[in-house]
């Protein structure tokens, strides 16, 4: 497992940073406000900002901000929002060039296999052209591929999906979850796509003024304020992990088990036997204290409720509600009225029956 530690101080472009993180082998997603200091964090951990006071530890190799030492020594590899193509080479030196500057580095990570990435992202038959010959997105799949395709032991992506359409950035999102996965090595991406976040984070790290507010596991930021406070209550929402035991070609249905209940999903996902992961808006979620078995609603399950949160000068409340046994149990996010919270009187440690439709599922972060 990849040992990363990241410590970051000081005062820049207006802003007091301190950042202290220890980034485990997964996804993680570094969100926040505009002007919250993200790019600054990524110029820091790559060595390009030398005003702040930085050490970055990768597995056990010390890159201190005051000693000198070329930035391309550090086992990183970064894909920067601006494509930074070398315009007088085609597509093909462009990526060779990277690779060549980037033989010097000392890494533990193996190198990815440049042409499944080439391939997976649909670039090979543009391999020859120039980047004034590239549309926008195209330049950042190059971008991409040549970042992916630098050997390192850590891979950061700042709005690496900024410029493409849905179906190539589900080709990108199931890639980096690819390499990750095989080849163990960390990415921390920026994104300020809550449907990327859903889909492909493992973690979350928000950050507010160069500051770390709250950082952790993917399903349990989705459930506090600060991830709220940056998309809004509308967004509000919960991320479901489940397993696929059925399928239905004729109906177009996939079925999954969470925490032991059988959920209908809208399509074809995956392959029986395999994880799934699922993101419901708070809001289309239905509530009753008693079972409904007449209801149009294909998905029914129950739990405890966990916590009420009231909020001042609106009509709402949320609910937060355990689903499943105390060895298998998940949180579910419910937003629903003030005036419904008092009608149901609702109390802490009441068992719901939470009811939804299979339409309500976010199909962009089904994975």
């Amino acid at each position: 497992m990849k040992s990363i530690n990241v410590e970051i101080n000081g005062n820049f472009s207006a802003l007091s940073f301190d950042f202290k993180h220890e980034f485990d082998s997964g996804i993680t997603t570094l969100l926040g406000h505009i002007g919250s200091g993200k790019s600054t964090i990524v110029d820091s951990i790559s060595g390009f900002n030398r005003q702040l006071k930085s050490i970055v530890n990768i597995n056990g190799n010390v890159f201190d901000f005051h000693i000198p030492s070329k930035i391309n020594l550090r086992p990183i590899s970064v894909m920067f929002q601006d494509t930074r193509l070398i315009p007088h080479m085609n597509v093909k030196e462009n990526i060779s060039f990277a690779l060549k500057k980037s033989k010097i580095k000392k890494t533990n990570s193996e190198s990815l296999d440049l042409e499944h990435i080439i391939q997976s992202l649909g670039i090979k038959e543009f391999l020859n052209k120039f980047p004034d010959q590239l549309s926008g997105g195209q330049k950042q799949l190059v971008n991409l591929c040549r970042t992916l395709a630098i050997k390192s032991d850590f891979i950061i992506l700042d709005e690496p999906m900024s410029s493409l359409d849905i179906k190539n950035k589900a080709t990108v999102l199931s890639l980096l979850k690819e390499i990750n996965k095989k080849y163990e090595i960390p990415i921390l991406i920026i994104s300020h796509s809550v449907e990327e976040i859903a889909q492909i984070s493992d973690n979350v790290i928000i950050l507010e003024e160069g500051k770390i507010v709250t950082c952790g596991k993917l399903s349990q930021i989705f459930l506090e304020k600060e991830f709220t406070n940056i998309f809004g209550k509308f967004e509000s929402s919960s991320i479901l992990e489940g397993v696929i035991f059925e399928k239905n070609s004729s109906l177009n249905i996939t079925k999954i088990l969470i925490s032991g209940f059988e959920i209908v999903l809208p399509g074809d996902f995956k392959k029986i036997g395999e994880k799934i992961r699922v993101r419901i808006r708070a809001r289309d979620i239905l509530i009753s204290k008693n079972i409904n078995s007449d209801s149009i609603t294909e998905n029914q399950l129950f739990g405890n409720v966990e916590k009420i949160k009231g909020e001042d000068d609106t009509a709402f409340s949320e609910l937060i509600i355990k689903i499943g046994n105390s060895q298998d149990f998940q949180l579910l996010l419910i937003r629903i009225t003030k005036y419904q919270l008092e009608k149901l009187k609702i109390k802490k440690d009441d068992k719901i029956y939470i009811l939804f439709k299979s339409t309500s599922f976010d199909r962009q972060a089904i994975i």
